[in-house]
């Protein structure tokens, strides 16, 4: 398979030049937090000839705030060199008004003629802090180190939330790195992985890897009947466990919270809670922004350095999605508390309004995402996500467009990921041709509508690749992941008609089943263009020599899609394999719920592990001439009990066996347990692939 990862370079790239240009970002030192201390300090009293502000006074020498600020400042820091501890001073001073370029050499000659004539504030009793000063002051030492520690410790909080956000995701690239070693070796390094067996490697992949994280994997999560969402697997369960561990923990540590500190005057512990908590919670939401949005993409390169499937990437987008609007709401309303006093005031302020639109936006943007309005109004939910998506990022935008522009470039970035991602597949869809004429012929007996696409000779399906189809006339927009080959409606057209459409694709990976002795394709209903590209490139090359082996079964409800399946069937008869198909409401069975046997006799199609074999000839009478064209193909009317399949498939292999599934979520589900219950049945090496579209 040709994969082209440029696509996917460019759009991994502008989320790192966003979290590479957020390093640039500097917090102050100890030796800035004395420098500001000094100055907070000296904002409670007066000079007589102030010619400055509190927070950058006027440098002339002969300013009494400056040379106090200069003396608390020698007298405070404690930095190696005499060099760093006035650097604070000359950087504000080259900011004053006018500008003023002090040396070190000047400063300190300064700093000496001046602390003979200083008052000292601790030592003079009858100093009176409500009259206009006229000569310096030294302020009182234990007064600057409180102020000090309001600093330093809102300072090093600060540097910390940016750390914190990069730590989350340095821990999700390492999933992501172990994910992408263990699906790529299954396919670089076959050899070495099916040497991986034995009790404590199969242990392993009971308890972490294969198995869903209960009963259900790709089966809805309902609430009485609200679907909720789709469960992740045991390996996701765990990454998310340790993910959203981290943001707790990660949220909740480090504060230096202490009583009189300068920043907070009312409600000591709690307001500074609050506020190191607000900028925390805000900074890490920020940094979560382009993540989400590059994993919602179709051309993003994790996808290839990984080998996972799209939907996994879509469960870690929602999930990420949710983690970032959490620590948005905790933000939003640790803010709030604290300027709930001047509530009125602050709405006022477009930095404000806009905030709280993002975080408004946000809420609904996951409420609309939920399961229940994905699969009931998937067109209007794909609509009104991008719209509420926009709605959010331009929020967001104005939001730190008030606030000077701190972090907005995860902002650019996330604008200029989505912004990438729709372009190349604006590209993929002129890549495949516009207006392309598809010949779509619907069957009645079970509305399937089957399309065949003309593509053009660059663009080259492989097995188990999907496309985004647009119908351009039988329903205005409508697009949804489907596999290449046929798919199901609910469209009623004429029996056969030319639509317009346009095909964005291809997307997704091949499993490695080439790289195992024996291969094992179970597929349900519609799933079947999975099972039919498989088994085709499997069987293709096998001779009557080969010692490969390959299996497809297929179960679906009636025999209807073997008519429009029929031509791609009969393709397949002349292969080396071996190919099971299993019905499981034939119309007799329907109606008196039991099958025929071959003997004759009659069994129960409802219970567990009843599978009877119908000869075709004997039910040509029935089924009239449409089956005796599979002649090689064997056909069972019953519901097949797949457990007892796969337990004799893994425990007569002779060598590596492979797993594909593609079908319900019950069936996906069922396979997996039972493949995890089973490992121990062969000496072998036994994976498991799963090929889903779930959105």
């Amino acid at each position: 398979m040709r994969i082209s990862i440029f696509r996917p370079i460019v759009v991994v790239s502008l989320l790192l030049v966003s979290w590479c240009h957020a390093i640039k970002y500097t917090y102050p030192t100890e030796e800035d937090s004395v420098s500001s201390a000094c100055l907070a300090a000296l904002s409670f009293y007066k000079f007589t000839n102030d010619l400055g502000t509190v927070k950058v006074p006027n440098c002339q020498p002969t300013q009494n705030r400056f040379l106090s600020w200069l003396i608390c400042n020698v007298e405070n820091q404690k930095p190696d060199t005499l060099k760093n501890m006035l650097k604070p001073v000359m950087t504000v001073c080259k900011k004053s008004k006018p500008v003023y370029n002090h040396t070190v050499e000047e400063l300190y000659d300064l700093y000496e003629k001046t602390i003979p004539t200083a008052i000292n504030i601790e030592k003079n009793p009858s100093f009176n802090a409500s009259m206009n000063v006229t000569s310096p002051i030294i302020i009182p030492e234990k007064k600057v180190q409180r102020f000090t520690r309001a600093y330093y410790s809102r300072s090093k909080s600060q540097r910390h939330s940016k750390l914190y956000g990069g730590a989350i995701f340095i821990y999700f690239a390492g999933c992501l790195l172990i994910g992408g070693i263990v699906t790529w070796s299954k396919r670089l390094c076959p050899k070495l992985v099916q040497k991986l067996v034995g009790p404590k490697v199969n242990m392993f992949r009971r308890m972490f890897t294969v198995p869903p994280v209960n009963s259900k994997h790709k089966e809805f999560l309902r609430w009485k009947k609200l679907i909720l969402g789709i469960i992740p697997t045991r390996a996701q369960t765990y990454v998310l466990f340790g993910y959203f561990a981290l943001n707790i923990i990660l949220s909740c540590v480090d504060y230096d919270i202490f009583v009189d500190n300068y920043f907070n005057t009312k409600h000591q512990v709690a307001s500074q809670t609050a506020d190191l908590v607000q900028y925390r919670t805000g900074v890490i939401s920020m940094i979560h922004t382009p993540a989400v949005f590059l994993m919602s993409g179709r051309n993003n390169l994790l996808l290839y350095l990984t080998g996972w499937p799209y939907e996994t990437f879509l469960l870690y987008h929602r999930w990420l999605a949710r983690g970032m609007w959490i620590h948005a709401l905790v933000h939003s309303s640790c803010y709030t508390w604290i300027k709930i006093d001047n509530l009125a005031d602050y709405w006022k302020l477009e930095y404000w309004r806009w905030g709280t639109g993002a975080t408004i936006s946000g809420a609904f943007l996951l409420f609309l995402a939920s399961g229940y309005f994905r699969v009931n109004w998937y067109e209007t939910f794909k609509t009104i996500h991008v719209l509420l998506s926009a709605l959010y990022i331009a929020a967001l935008w104005f939001h730190m467009q008030k606030l000077n522009g701190l972090w907005i470039e995860y902002v650019y970035s996330a604008i200029g990921v989505w912004s990438a991602d729709h372009f190349f597949r604006l590209c993929r869809l002129l890549w495949f041709g516009i207006f392309t004429k598809a010949e779509c012929q619907l069957f009645q007996d079970d509305q399937t509508i089957k399309i065949k696409v003309p593509r053009p000779s660059s663009w080259k399906p492989f097995p188990g690749a999907f496309r985004w189809k647009i119908h351009l006339h039988v329903r205005e927009g409508e697009r949804r992941p489907h596999q290449v080959v046929s798919e199901r409606s609910e469209q009623h057209i004429e029996q056969k008609k030319s639509i317009y459409v346009l095909v964005e694709g291809p997307y997704g990976f091949e499993a490695p089943m080439k790289n195992y002795s024996n291969s094992l394709i179970i597929t349900g209903g519609n799933g079947v263009p999975t099972g039919f590209s498989t088994y085709d490139a499997l069987t293709k090359p096998l001779r009557e020599s080969s010692t490969e082996t390959v299996r497809w079964i297929w179960i679906t409800r009636d025999t209807s899609p073997l008519k429009w399946f029929e031509q791609e069937l009969l393709g397949l008869q002349s292969r080396i394999g071996e190919i099971n198909i299993y019905v499981t409401r034939s119309s007799q069975s329907s109606e008196s719920g039991s099958t025929i046997s071959e003997s004759g006799s009659t069994s129960s199609v409802g219970e567990k592990g009843s599978e009877s074999k119908l000869d075709i000839k004997e039910v040509t009478h029935q089924y009239g001439n449409s089956l005796t064209k599979f002649e090689k193909i064997n056909i069972h009317f019953a519901r097949p009990n797949l457990e007892t399949l796969i337990i004799e498939e893994i425990q007569n292999a002779t060598g590596s066996t492979a797993i594909l599934s593609c079908g319900p979520g019950t069936m996906n589900d069922e396979i997996r347990r039972t493949l995890a219950n089973n490992l121990d049945s062969s000496n072998f090496r036994v994976d498991y692939f799963e090929e889903t579209q779930v959105w």
